[in-house]
């Protein structure tokens, strides 16, 4: 394995750690794809949630999860903090954290010109969490059948990192 990561940093171009990191992921999953489970799993057991106290009245709330679940996370968030007109006064990290607070409470979120003709005064944030809280996985393979089995084809048993068995989302 390390010819092959050798072999591959020798490639044109720059390397940085989280991709030199997945290059040596996905050459681990290739050779051993029950070690890529196993360690999954292990990180799984570390999720947690953390709140901390700030300066000045504020503080930090934060959580470790799945990279699928954080990815469904900031897309909710982000989406339903894009529903302001261009005069809303709060910068776009202001804004998500207003829309995270809004879908924890079911609480509606809106617009903060306090224009009459502001088309998002008020958003329903479950609304937009239903709507967007989609992942979709693109699968690419070769054109070997996929019910030949063997070495090639597929024996029906479901594997890899995403899927149902074991998995945590």
């Amino acid at each position: 394995m390390d010819t092959d990561i050798a072999a591959a940093l020798r490639k044109p171009g720059t390397w940085s750690t989280a991709r030199v990191r997945d290059l040596c992921d996905q050459m681990v999953y290739r050779r051993d794809p029950d070690a890529v489970r196993e360690r999954r799993e292990e990180a799984l057991k570390g999720r947690c949630f953390f709140t901390e106290a700030g300066l000045d009245g504020m503080g930090t709330v934060g959580a470790t999860m799945s990279a699928e679940r954080a990815a469904i996370v900031a897309r909710v968030v982000e989406r339903l903090a894009a529903q302001v007109c261009k005069h809303d006064s709060r910068t776009k990290t202001a804004r998500a954290s207003d829309a995270l607070f809004a879908l924890v409470k079911h609480a509606p979120f809106g617009c903060d010109c306090g224009r009459p003709e502001c088309a998002f005064t008020v958003v329903d944030a479950d609304e937009v969490a239903a709507n967007a809280a989609r992942i979709v996985i693109h699968v690419v393979t070769d054109s070997a059948p996929a019910d030949a089995g063997g070495e090639h084809g597929c024996d029906r048993t479901p594997c890899g990192p995403f899927s149902r068995r074991g998995r945590d989302n």
